[in-house]
């Protein structure tokens, strides 16, 4: 089968060159004007650790990451400056309130809705 076709087409192909998450290229944005427009983060909290999956516009999440809960704050406040909005999603437990404070003052979640 491979490219020729077969049952699936030519757009079906059994080659795979690699499993591995690959880098999303960056374009330098003009000065002033952020190079993303949404970041979503979906986290995982726990006590002595945060598990973070990424999201950058459309394209499919990004492997998770490991976070200390202090890293994460500061990973997080990177982000807002990549993107014109930052969205965050976790269950808030016993520790979200705080988390939900902190990220609010650093310009995540603000203006977000839920309908």
């Amino acid at each position: 089968m491979g490219q020729s076709g077969g049952r699936w087409g030519p757009w079906l192909t059994t080659e795979m060159t690699t499993n591995e998450p690959q880098p999303i290229p960056t374009v330098a944005a003009p000065q002033g004007v952020k190079p993303q427009r949404l970041i979503k983060l979906g986290v995982d909290l726990h006590w002595h650790q945060y598990v973070v999956v990424r999201q950058i516009d459309g394209t499919s999440p990004q492997p998770p990451q490991r976070f200390a809960p202090e890293a994460f704050v500061a990973w997080a406040a990177k982000q807002v400056a990549l993107a014109d909005a930052v969205q965050c999603c976790y269950e808030a437990g016993p520790f979200g309130s705080v988390l939900h404070k902190r990220l609010v003052a650093l310009g995540i979640n603000r203006g977000f809705s839920r309908r």
